[in-house]
């Protein structure tokens, strides 16, 4: 038997993390095929019957086609046909069985993060095909409630319209659904929802926008999923970690949608630590660099330089360089010209690296205030992975108090680092991709962390 062919039907395809995903984990399990992309332009029924006849044994659909490959298929699996869109097709005698692997790749999300379903409440956002898919799975998970909110209502009904004849049909138990408007959050009245992102809103290269700034909605939420993987980190998930909510980006919906699809073609259950290998991958994907930020004291120098050295990539430190450039201490700097002038070199700096760090891999230490410019924040994300190394105050003190370099910390020092961590705690957090807690960590334990990231 010859190797065996699967892919990617869409228009367009060529940016898929699919080949990634999908070639590795054949790869990790030894298993003889190969994922190609097929990008369909025109005549979509005509080029399923001829991937079909020759040979190809399951696909997965994109956009613009999920559910307009339905009536070209010999069967539909029922959740699928709910829905009204399939994102996988399995060869079966006479041709494609459609499924929806949507569904299972958001439930093991949430499985993955210790988030319960049955019996919790949720809002989501958007009333597309992500948004069915995560209304159905949804249902299927027992929550209690549900509220729809949508631009355009209609839809939202619709969608919950849906919702009720499948309960009715399958004899599930009918969660409460609701339906808003996005001009009528202040109407939401729980105090515990868990959120899915299924809108566009945020995706790059419009990477500055969310589907809505109110600092109520954020407040009344416990844990959040934005589908968007592009960029890592959404103006909607920087808006969760603002206001205390953890929130995780759509690779690992991605991921795991891809996971269930290669499962039911190939009849195997991929291991967790094959699905680990390829989460890496893909969150590295793209980018050639670690961002280390924190407050002074937080280790980004030390851990950054035993980072580079284990992966064998170029270390720089944005002060050291600043200091190399400018022949003289940070200290006499600020004494100087004063702090205004050392952020413009910072900027400058930042900058310079940003558009370099493509060409080699780089771990990056940055000044303790280099992210309060917002300018810096977007070079920092264009750099690579945004790595915040949180420390309390107690653990900052232990490290710097012999110190005489700190400029911004002469005279009571606790009390300068309490309000740097105040103004600026929310900062990192926002502008981070990772944050790791390094209070009782060992520089070895962080470093350790810092390269699973890769």
């Amino acid at each position: 038997m010859g190797m065996e062919i699967y892919g990617l039907v869409g228009d367009p395809v060529e940016h898929s993390l699919s080949p990634l995903i999908h070639n590795t984990i054949s790869g990790e399990l030894a298993l003889d095929c190969e994922y190609r992309l097929f990008h369909v332009r025109e005549r979509l029924g005509e080029r399923i019957k001829e991937l079909y006849s020759e040979g190809v044994r399951g696909l997965n659909i994109t956009v613009p086609y999920k559910s307009e490959v339905m009536p070209y298929l010999k069967a539909v699996d029922p959740p699928a046909e709910a829905i009204g869109a399939v994102n996988t097709l399995k060869a079966v005698s006479g041709g494609y069985t459609g499924y929806n692997t949507d569904i299972e790749g958001l439930r093991r999300v949430f499985e993955k993060e210790a988030i319960k379903i049955d019996g919790s409440d949720f809002i989501v956002l958007g009333a597309g095909g992500a948004a069915r898919a995560a209304a159905f799975m949804l249902l299927t998970g027992k929550a209690l409630s549900i509220t729809l909110v949508n631009r355009s209502t209609e839809k939202a009904e619709e969608l919950a319209r849906s919702m009720k004849d499948y309960c009715d049909k399958s004899g599930l138990k009918a969660p409460s659904v609701g339906v808003l408007g996005l001009d009528e959050l202040d109407a939401l009245t729980g105090e515990s929802y868990v959120a899915i992102q299924c809108t566009s809103v945020g995706l790059s290269p419009a990477s500055d926008h969310a589907v809505t700034e109110s600092a109520d909605f954020y407040k009344r939420l416990s844990f959040a999923v934005d589908v968007v993987y592009s960029p890592k980190v959404t103006r909607f998930m920087q808006l969760c970690r603002q206001y205390g909510v953890r929130c995780v980006n759509g690779l690992g919906m991605l991921l795991y949608q891809a996971v269930c699809a290669y499962e039911i073609w190939h009849g195997v259950k991929v291991p967790e630590n094959v699905t680990e290998t390829v989460y890496g991958m893909l969150s590295r994907s793209g980018k050639r660099g670690i961002v280390l930020t924190g407050l002074m004291g937080a280790g980004k120098t030390t851990v950054g330089k035993m980072l580079a050295d284990r992966l064998s990539w170029r270390f720089v430190d944005t002060d050291v360089l600043i200091e190399e450039r400018e022949g003289r201490s940070i200290n006499e700097i600020f004494k100087e010209n004063g702090e205004e002038y050392f952020r413009e070199l910072e900027t400058a700096v930042i900058r310079e690296i940003s558009e370099n760090c493509g060409k080699e891999g780089t771990v990056v230490s940055t000044g303790g205030g280099l992210v309060v410019r917002e300018c810096n924040r977007s070079y920092l994300k264009k750099t690579g992975t945004v790595v915040y190394l949180r420390a309390s105050k107690e653990t900052l003190l232990k490290r710097i108090r012999n110190t005489s370099d700190r400029p911004l910390l002469k005279g009571d020092m606790e009390g300068r680092l309490e309000s740097l961590l105040l103004s600026r705690g929310s900062i990192y957090e926002a502008v981070s991709d990772v944050i790791i807690d390094t209070d009782g960590m060992s520089t070895e334990e962080v470093v350790l962390k810092g390269e699973r990231l890769i």
